[in-house]
C-alpha cells in the first residue's frame, strides 16, 4: 500500500454514503490502523507529512451521523446542535414506518435503497474484517451505531417477500440543496416500491447481502438483533431469487422509481 494514501481521501467530507462506506474499510484496514497498541494510529508519508487514521475514521464515520434522517437520538442533538428531527411521515402513504435511515447525500434529501444497501454491506465488512482497526480508533461502538441505524430502517423496506420499498421522496429532491431539518414539517413524501410485475432483484439482494453481513457482525454483541437481522435477509432474498428483474430496467426514468399502490399487506 503506498504511504501517501491520505490522497485517496475526500476533503471536505461532504460526499456520496455509498462511496464514504469504501472510505471506512480502507482506514480500518491500514496496519497503523489495525495495530490496538497504537493510542492514535497514524503514519508517516514519504514528504514526512503523518496522517492521523483515528481521526480520519471517526470523522468519516461521523458523515453518517450528519446524514441521518428520523427522529434523532439526543447524542446528535448534542453533537450537532443544528440538526432537528425530519421526515416524520415517511411510509405513512403505503402504511409502513419508514421513519429513519439516512438521506443519500449531502445535498439530496432523498432515500435511495440499493446505494444505502452498499453502503451498509461494505461498512459491516469492514467491521468483520478488521475488528482490530475500530477497536485501535476507538470507533467499533460508532461503527455498529451507525450500521444499526441503517439495518433498522432497512428491515422495514422488507415487507414481505413480494415487495421492496426502493425509495422515499420523489428524485426532484435529490438535487435540492436544502437542510433536512426544513423537511420536518413535510406532509406525506411519496414511496416508491417494486412488486412481482416489475421486481427489483438488484435492490433486494444487497438489501439481502446487507442484512446478512451486518447479522454476523452483531452475532458476538446482540444475538436477538443479528438473529432479527438474519430473518430478513432471507425474506429479502427470497424476493429478489423468486421475482428477477432489475430496477435500473423496471423503474420508469420520469419518477425514478416504480410506484405500486398496494404492497399486498394484510
Amino acid at each position: 500500500m503506498a504511504s501517501d494514501s491520505s490522497a485517496l481521501l475526500p476533503a471536505p467530507l461532504a460526499g456520496n454514503v455509498s462511496f464514504l462506506s469504501t472510505v471506512v474499510g480502507f482506514l480500518a484496514e491500514v496496519p497503523e490502523a489495525s495495530n490496538a497498541s497504537t493510542s492514535t494510529p497514524s503514519s508517516v508519508s514519504s514528504s514526512g507529512n503523518v496522517t492521523d487514521y483515528a481521526s480520519i475514521l471517526t470523522q468519516t464515520l461521523t458523515f453518517y451521523d450528519t446524514q441521518r434522517s428520523g427522529r434523532l437520538p439526543s447524542s446528535i442533538h448534542q453533537a450537532f446542535p443544528m440538526m432537528m428531527d425530519s421526515a416524520l411521515a415517511d411510509g405513512q402513504d403505503v402504511g409502513l414506518n419508514l421513519v429513519g435511515g439516512y438521506f443519500d447525500s449531502g445535498t439530496s434529501v432523498v432515500k435511495y435503497t440499493l446505494p444505502l444497501a452498499f453502503s451498509l454491506t461494505t461498512l459491516a465488512w469492514g467491521g468483520i474484517e478488521f475488528p482490530e482497526g475500530f477497536a485501535a480508533a476507538n470507533q467499533t461502538a460508532h461503527l455498529l451505531d451507525t450500521i444499526k441505524w441503517g439495518t433498522d430502517y432497512l428491515m422495514n423496506c422488507v415487507p414481505n417477500n413480494t415487495a421492496l420499498v426502493v425509495q422515499v421522496a420523489s428524485k426532484e429532491r435529490a438535487t435540492a440543496w436544502n437542510n433536512p431539518a426544513n423537511i420536518a414539517s413535510y406532509n406525506l413524501r411519496a414511496t416508491f416500491t417494486a412488486g412481482t410485475e416489475l421486481p427489483a432483484s438488484d435492490a433486494a439482494g444487497e438489501t439481502a447481502a446487507a442484512l446478512a453481513a451486518a447479522s454476523i457482525l452483531f452475532r458476538p454483541v446482540n444475538q436477538s438483533y443479528s438473529d432479527q437481522l438474519l430473518e430478513k435477509a432471507k425474506v429479502a432474498f427470497e424476493y429478489a431469487d423468486t421475482y428477477r428483474g432489475l430496477a435500473y430496467k423496471n423503474i420508469p426514468p420520469e419518477d425514478g422509481c416504480v410506484r405500486l399502490l398496494s404492497l399486498g399487506l394484510p
